[in-house]
């Protein structure tokens, strides 16, 4: 139930430290930890063309 295939960090408006990218990376082995801009992701309405952008690019595994 918790094997994600990828685990993503918004950084707003929590900024994520490099050890909290580790910890998860050492919860979840199997999956991709990334941090992804969280304006993109959580604010609305006009962010959010750009975080459908964002996610359409994560699942066909381009950077973000």
């Amino acid at each position: 139930a918790l094997a994600p295939d990828l685990v993503l960090l918004p950084d707003d408006p929590f900024p994520w430290k490099e050890r909290d990218l580790r910890e998860l990376q050492r919860r979840f082995p199997d999956a991709e930890v990334r941090r992804v801009d969280g304006r993109a992701l959580a604010w609305n309405p006009g962010r959010s063309l750009e975080g459908l952008a964002l996610l359409r690019r994560l699942r066909a595994g381009f950077p973000p």
